[in-house]
C-alpha cells in the first residue's frame, strides 16, 4: 500500500474512532417527538374561550408509531423535558452514525482501488 494511501486511510480510522467516542457520550434514546401545547379548559366563563393568548398551559405530549400506529402520552414538564433530551440525542446518534458510514464508504473506496490495482 502507497504511504499515501495508508495515510489517508489511517485519517479516516481516526475519524470513526473519533465519532464512535461521542457516541459513547450519548444518554438515553428514544424515538418519537415532543408537542408543547396550550389548551382551553370547559368553564365557559374562562379568559381561555374568548383570548387564543390566555389559554392554559403549556402541556406536553410524546407521541411515536408502534406497530402503525400513533402512541401518546401525556407529559408534565420535567418528563417533557427528559423525552426532548431523549429525542434529541436520539437524532444525534443518528447524524454521527451517517457521517461514520460517509466515511467509510471513502475508506471503502480507497481499499477497493487498491485491492483493483494489484489484480
Amino acid at each position: 500500500m502507497q504511504k499515501a494511501t495508508a495515510e489517508r486511510l489511517r485519517s479516516y480510522r481516526e475519524r470513526v474512532r473519533r465519532l464512535a467516542a461521542q457516541l459513547a457520550e450519548t444518554g438515553f434514546l428514544v424515538k418519537g417527538s415532543v408537542i408543547r401545547h396550550y389548551a382551553r379548559c370547559g368553564n365557559p366563563g374562562c379568559r381561555c374561550q374568548t383570548d387564543p393568548a390566555q389559554r392554559h398551559g403549556p402541556y406536553y405530549r410524546w407521541s411515536t408509531k408502534v406497530g402503525g400506529k400513533t402512541v401518546s402520552r401525556h407529559l408534565s414538564d420535567e418528563e417533557g423535558r427528559l423525552y426532548s433530551e431523549w429525542i434529541a440525542d436520539r437524532r444525534r446518534v443518528r447524524e454521527i452514525l451517517r457521517q461514520i458510514e460517509r466515511v467509510s464508504e471513502k475508506a471503502a473506496d480507497i481499499i477497493l482501488e487498491g485491492e483493483r490495482s494489484r489484480s
